[in-house]
């Protein structure tokens, strides 16, 4: 099972996309640090938030907003770079000025 969860914070405003089909997909990066010391390092993880409910929650989504993520992690090369990302299934926002609606 690829189950992963993150902390982090929003390192951008999320945006809206759709599919050529017509699916909502909603796209967000975080920021999540690891480790202690001088061994302290942020890793950078891309969010796709799918349908209805990652458009409610994109109005809640923008830079700085600390969150909580969930889902399945997958791995991609890209011009000699390795990026991750993240299948959304969970989130919870962590902000007083921002309610979760779900």
């Amino acid at each position: 099972m690829n189950n992963c969860t993150f902390v982090g914070n929003l390192t951008a405003d999320a945006e809206v996309r759709s599919t050529t089909g017509g699916q909502s997909v909603t796209k967000f990066r975080i920021g999540s640090t690891a480790g202690f010391g001088e061994r302290k390092h942020t890793i950078w993880l891309g969010c796709d938030l799918w349908g209805n409910r990652g458009e409610a929650l994109a109005p809640y989504l923008k830079k700085g907003t600390p969150i909580t993520v969930a889902g399945a992690l997958s791995q991609r090369e890209h011009e000699g770079k390795t990026y991750l990302d993240l299948r959304v299934n969970e989130v919870a926002l962590h902000s007083s000025k921002a309610q979760n609606p779900f």
